[in-house]
C-alpha cells in the first residue's frame, strides 16, 4: 500500500476525510478504504496541490467570463511546481508493480462534491485510461478546469455554493479491467422507497452505464430477504473497454452476446448485501459505482444519495437549464404538445437560441410591454415549459382578452378550477385602470392592423416555405460541401424564424376568436359546457392535422385488396411488416409503394416529436407508418375518416342553422362573424403548424446531412452523437476548433447528464426552478372517477388502451379508447379507429383536442393521472361533455 508522501499527495489509506482537503470522492473513498472495503489501490492530490499549483504558477483563474475551455488552455501552459509535480509523479510510480505499466483512472474530487445535500454527479470530469506520468499530469490539469464548466458553476450557485475560488482534489486509481460494472441506490432515488438495493448494470467499464449509450441490465434486490424482486436485462450493443492508446473504445456487441445478463442473481445479492453495509456504516442512503473484475467486486466511489426518503429533492441545475426569476410560473400544458419529453442537448440549445433571437417578436409587434424578465419558453432537466406569467401579461394588455379562456385553451386549467394549480397561485395582479386604458389605446389599433394581415402574413410564411424547399431541390444537400450546409442551415434560422413568429401570432388569434365563439355561445345560447361550441368547430374540410389519417386510409383499402399484403400485415410489428413486405414481389406492392410514396410525399415530415430534431419522422420510420396502416385493417368501414368527417360536417351545419333560428336578428349577424373567425383560425393555426413542421423538418435534413458527412470523416462515431453537441460546437468540430476528443468529453458527459435527467419527475406547473418531487408528493386522487378538461361532446364506455408510444407496436382496436400521456401529429392516425380519447395533458384548443373534435370523438384532457391510473385492457366511461372518466372495472 502506498504510504502518504505529504500534504499535498496522500495515499487512500491515510487520506483525510475531510472533503476539504481530499474532495468529496477522495474524503469518500478514504472512509470505504478504512471500512475495508475493496477498493483500487491508489492516491489522492490533494485540494493544496491545486491551490499551490495556481499561485505559484500565476495562472489566474475564476474570471466572470471563465470557462473550463479557457481555464485548461491556461493550465496546460503553466509550469508544474517542482515539488508537487515529483510527489504525483512519485504515487504515480508506486501503482505500477512487475515492470508492467499501470493504466489509472483520474476523477475529480470537489470539495463540496459528494455530500449529502449537493453531489455534483456528472459535473466534473473523469479521465480513463491515462497510460503514462504525463497522461495522468494531463488528466489532473483537466480535471481542476472542470470546474469552470458551466454547469458546474450554475449548480454551485443554485446550492449556495461560493462560486469565487472553487477547489478541487484528483483522485488517481488503478484502472480495474472490468468485466461488468454500474450503479447501486441502497433506496430508490425518485420515490425514496428503503427497502430495496436498485443496480444497474453492463459489461466493460462503467463509462457506458453513467454515459447513457446503453440501456443497462436493472435488478431490484429486496432487502429484507435478499431476493431478486425485479430483473430486466437489456439488449447492450456495446460494451466500453480500455484502449491500448490511451482513453477507451467502445466495441460492438451482438446477436445472443448483447442480451447475456452482465450479473448472475448471486451476484446481485451479493452486491446488494456489500452496498447495504456500505449504508449501515455511514448512516445514510448511498449512491455507489461498481466494477466487477476476475470475480470480485470493486467499490469506485460511494456518495449519499441527496434525493431519498420520499422528500421533495432540491435538484441540480443541468446544462440546458434555463436561469429564471423565482417569481415567473411555469407550465408544461401545451408545450409538450410540441416538444414532449426528454430533448436532445443539440434540440435544447438549438431552442434557446431562437427564442433569445426571436421569441419576443411576436408580442413586441403588437406594443405588448412585458416585464417578466424570462423568455417564453424555458427548459429545465432536458424538458419544454412555457411561461404563463407571460401570457398573462400578454392577455392583460390585450383588449377583450380572456385570462379565464388563456388558462383553459392553452394549459387545461379549466374554467372552474379557481386561482390555483398544484399549490401554484395563478392570480395576476390587475393593472391600474389608467395603465391599462393607455395600453388598450396603444396595443388594439396594432392587433387590428395584424389581423387584417394575417391572410398576408400566412400566405407569405408559405411562401418562404416553399422557397426553401425548391432550394434544396435545386442544390440537393448530399451535394453541398459541410460549410455550405452550414450556411445553408444559418440561412435557414432566420428565413424560418418568420414562419415561427406567423404560427405563435396565429394562435393569439385563433385563442382570441374561439373564445368570441365561446362567449355568443354561453351567454345566448347556454353553452355552460362548450359542448355547442365544440360542434360548431368540427368537421372543418381540410384540416392538415387530420389529413393523415385519410391517406393511411386509403392505403389500408389496397392492403385489404390483396391476399399477399393482408398476409404481410398480420403481425402487429411494424419491423417484421417492413420485411414481408420486402419479400414480396414487385408486381404485388407496386401500387401500395406508389401511393405510400405520395404519403410521405406530404406527410412524411410529421411524426412523434416533430419539433425536436434528433426525432425520426415518418419518412425515416417505415415500421411506424405500417403499424399505424395496420390499425386500419380491422376497423368498420363506417368509421373512415371521411365517413366521419361528413358526419360531422352534418353535425356542424344542424347546429349552425339551429343556432341562428334561436338568436334574433341583430345578434345573427354577429354570431355569424365569431363563427367564421374561430373556424377560419383554427384551420389556420393547424396550418401554420406544418407549415413551421416543415421549416423544422428542412433543419432536420440539412442536419443529418452534415452528420453522415461528419462521421465519413471520422470526426463522429455514428450520426446520433451530432444532437449531443451544441450548432456552434458541431461548427467548431468540422473546422477543427473543437477536437474529436474535447467533442466526445462533452458527448459522454451530456449523455450521463440526459440519463440522471430521464428518471426526475417535475411539477406540471411550478414557480421559479422545479423542485424534483416522488410519486408520493402527487398522490393518485382517491376513487373511480378523473376529472379534466371536456374538448370534444359524448359519452362513451369500452375498454382502455393506455398507449404511451405509438412508436412501440401500438395497436389499438376498433372500439377501443385511447388513453395517452400526451397528443401530436404522430398520435393521430389512432384516432380513426378509438372511439374516445384520454390525454393526461392539454387544452381545449391543443392538438389532440382539435383533432378528436373533427372526427367527432369524445374526449376528455388534463386528467393528469391517466395513464397511471387507468389499467390496460379496463373498461372506462369517457364524458366530453362533462369532462370526466370514469373507472367501471375490468373488461
Amino acid at each position: 500500500m502506498l504510504s502518504a508522501v505529504s500534504e499535498i499527495v496522500y495515499a487512500l489509506d491515510q487520506a483525510p476525510e475531510d472533503p476539504a482537503v481530499s474532495g468529496g470522492k477522495g474524503a469518500g473513498l478514504a472512509r470505504l478504504v478504512r471500512l475495508g472495503a475493496q477498493v483500487p489501490a491508489g492516491f489522492v492530490v490533494s485540494t493544496a496541490a491545486f491551490e499551490r499549483f495556481v499561485v505559484e504558477s500565476g495562472v489566474k483563474l475564476g474570471r466572470d467570463d471563465e470557462d473550463e475551455e479557457n481555464a485548461l488552455v491556461r493550465l496546460r501552459s503553466a509550469d508544474w511546481p517542482a515539488d508537487v509535480r515529483s510527489e504525483i509523479e512519485f504515487s504515480y510510480g508506486s501503482l505500477q508493480s512487475g515492470g508492467a505499466t499501470q493504466p489509472a483512472a483520474v476523477r475529480s474530487s470537489g470539495s463540496a462534491e459528494d455530500g449529502r445535500e449537493a453531489s455534483f454527479a456528472g459535473q466534473h470530469a473523469t479521465v480513463l485510461n491515462a497510460r503514462s506520468l504525463d497522461a495522468v499530469l494531463d488528466a489532473v490539469l483537466v480535471c481542476w478546469a472542470s470546474l469552470y464548466r458551466a454547469e458546474a458553476r450554475a449548480y454551485r450557485r443554485s446550492q449556495g455554493i461560493s462560486d469565487q475560488e472553487p477547489t478541487m482534489a484528483v483522485v488517481v486509481q488503478a484502472l480495474v479491467h472490468a468485466e461488468a460494472s454500474g450503479v447501486a441506490f441502497t433506496v430508490d432515488p425518485v420515490s425514496g422507497a428503503d427497502d430495496v438495493v436498485l443496480i444497474d448494470a453492463a459489461f466493460g467499464l462503467g463509462e457506458s452505464v453513467v454515459s447513457g449509450a446503453v440501456t443497462p441490465d436493472h435488478f431490484a434486490v429486496e432487502k429484507s430477504v435478499w431476493r431478486v424482486r425485479e430483473r430486466r436485462i437489456a439488449t447492450k450493443r456495446l460494451r466500453v473497454v480500455p484502449d491500448e492508446r490511451g482513453g477507451v473504445r467502445s466495441e460492438a456487441l451482438e446477436g445472443s452476446a448483447a442480451r447475456q445478463p452482465s450479473l448472475t442473481e448471486q451476484q446481485a445479492i451479493e452486491l446488494a448485501k456489500l452496498v447495504v453495509e456500505i449504508e449501515r456504516q455511514a448512516d445514510a442512503p448511498q449512491d455507489v459505482e461498481w466494477a466487477l473484475a476476475g470475480g470480485e467486486i470493486y467499490l469506485l466511489q460511494a456518495r449519499p444519495v441527496t434525493a431519498a426518503a420520499g422528500r421533495q429533492a432540491v435538484g441540480w441545475v443541468s446544462e440546458f437549464d434555463t436561469e429564471t426569476d423565482a417569481a415567473t410560473i411555469w407550465t408544461a400544458a401545451n408545450v409538450q404538445e410540441v416538444l414532449p419529453g426528454q430533448l436532445s442537448p443539440f434540440s435544447c440549445a438549438f431552442n434557446q437560441t431562437m427564442i433569445e433571437r426571436f421569441g419576443n417578436q411576436p408580442v413586441e409587434r403588437i406594443g405588448i410591454r412585458l416585464e417578466t424578465p424570462d423568455p417564453f419558453f424555458a427548459f429545465f432537466y432536458g424538458r419544454a415549459f412555457l411561461n404563463v406569467t407571460m401570457m398573462q401579461e400578454v392577455v392583460e394588455q390585450t383588449p377583450f382578452g380572456s385570462r379565464e379562456a388563456m388558462l383553459d385553451q392553452y394549459f387545461g386549467h379549466g374554467r372552474d378550477g379557481g386561482e390555483t394549480a398544484h399549490d401554484v397561485d395563478l392570480t395576476l395582479k390587475p393593472s391600474p385602470l389608467p395603465k391599462k386604458l393607455w395600453r388598450y389605446a396603444s396595443v388594439t389599433p396594432r392587433v387590428l392592423w395584424y389581423l387584417l394581415r394575417m391572410a398576408a402574413e400566412v400566405r407569405r410564411a408559405e411562401e418562404t416555405v416553399t422557397a426553401l424547399e425548391r432550394e434544396d431541390a435545386d442544390r440537393p444537400l448530399e451535394l453541398q460541401t459541410e460549410e455550405e450546409l452550414i450556411a445553408t442551415f444559418e440561412d435557414g434560422l432566420v428565413r424560418g424564424a418568420e414562419v415561427s413568429v406567423t404560427h405563435i401570432s396565429g394562435g393569439g388569434i385563433t385563442s382570441s376568436s374561439f373564445e368570441t365563439l365561446r362567449r355568443c355561445t354561453e351567454g345566448w345560447l347556454g353553452d355552460d359546457n362548450g359542448a355547442l361550441q365544440a360542434t360548431l368547430c368540427t368537421g372543418l374540410s381540410g384540416l392538415e392535422s387530420a389529413a393523415p389519417a385519410f391517406e393511411l386510409w386509403h392505403l389500408s383499402r389496397i392492403v385489404l385488396a390483396s391476399n399477399e399484403l393482408r398476409t404481410a400485415f398480420e403481425p402487429r410489428d411494424g419491423a417484421e411488416i417492413e420485411r414481408r413486405l420486402d419479400a414480396l414481389p414487385d408486381d404485388v406492392t407496386a401500387t401500395f409503394r406508389s401511393r405510400r410514396q405520395a404519403f410521405l410525399q406530404e406527410h412524411g415530415h410529421r411524426g412523434l416529436q416533430e419539433a425536436e430534431m434528433a426525432a425520426k419522422t415518418w419518412e425515416e420510420d417505415p415500421p411506424t407508418v405500417f403499424a399505424m396502416i395496420r390499425n386500419y385493417l380491422h376497423a368498420d368501414p363506417a368509421s373512415s375518416p371521411q365517413r366521419l368527417e361528413e358526419r360531422q360536417r352534418h353535425a356542424r351545419e344542424a347546429a349552425t342553422e339551429d343556432c341562428q333560428r334561436r338568436l334574433s336578428w341583430w345578434r345573427r349577424p354577429i354570431f355569424r362573424y365569431a363563427l367564421r373567425q374561430a373556424q377560419g383560425s383554427v384551420a389556420s393555426r393547424e396550418h401554420t403548424k406544418s407549415l413551421l413542421v416543415r421549416v423544422s423538418n428542412r433543419g432536420r435534413r440539412i442536419t443529418r446531412a452534415l452528420a453522415r458527412r461528419m462521421v465519413e470523416r471520422g470526426l463522429l462515431a455514428e450520426l446520433w452523437d451530432f444532437y449531443q453537441l451544441r450548432w456552434e460546437e458541431v461548427i467548431d468540430l468540422v473546422r477543427s476548433n473543437l477536437s474529436r476528443a474535447g467533442a466526445y468529453e462533452r458527448i459522454a458527459r451530456r449523455r450521463a447528464e440526459g440519463e440522471r435527467n430521464s428518471h426526475v419527475h417535475l411539477p406540471e406547473t411550478f414557480r421559479g426552478r422545479p423542485a424534483l418531487v416522488a410519486d408520493d408528493d402527487h398522490p393518485l386522487p382517491e376513487g373511480d372517477i378523473l376529472r379534466g378538461i371536456a374538448v370534444s361532446p359524448g359519452r362513451v364506455t369500452g375498454i382502455a388502451r393506455v398507449i404511451h408510444d405509438p412508436r412501440a407496436g401500438a395497436v389499438i382496436e376498433p372500439g377501443e379508447i385511447l388513453v395517452a400521456p400526451v397528443t401530436d401529429a404522430g398520435w393521430t392516425p389512432l384516432f380513426v379507429a378509438a372511439a374516445a380519447v384520454v390525454v393526461d395533458i392539454g387544452g381545449t384548443l391543443s392538438h389532440g383536442s382539435t383533432v378528436a373534435r373533427e372526427f367527432g370523438l369524445p374526449a376528455v384532457v388534463n386528467v393528469k393521472h391517466g395513464t397511471r391510473m387507468i389499467r390496460d385492457g379496463q373498461r372506462i366511461t369517457v364524458d366530453g361533455t362533462a369532462g370526466v372518466v370514469v373507472l367501471t372495472g375490468e373488461e
